[in-house]
């Protein structure tokens, strides 16, 4: 088990970056690091506000496309939670 991940190291950038948004953290976690990890390449970015307030939907995904992200929808499941595929 590892607890950090060196791009250097693995020789390219993660498929899939999830952000829990926090008090500190929930503002740049939704207007800064996307242009970042999109600059790197990471694929897919998620941000999750577990606690709620911060983010509306709570969950939120992006998808690279052409160097920038594209929000996928989100959806109601059959229990009433939110999802994005």
């Amino acid at each position: 088990m590892r607890d950090s991940y060196v791009m250097w190291r693995e020789g390219k950038a993660p498929d899939f970056v999830l952000e829990i948004a926090s008090e500190s953290t929930w503002r740049r976690d939704r207007d800064e690091k996307p242009g970042r990890y999109a600059a790197l390449g990471v694929g897919e970015y998620f941000l999750y506000d577990p606690e709620g307030g911060r983010l509306e939907p709570r969950l939120q995904g992006y998808v690279l496309e052409e160097g920038a992200y594209r929000r996928l929808p989100g959806e109601r499941l059959g229990d009433g939670a939110w999802g994005v595929r």
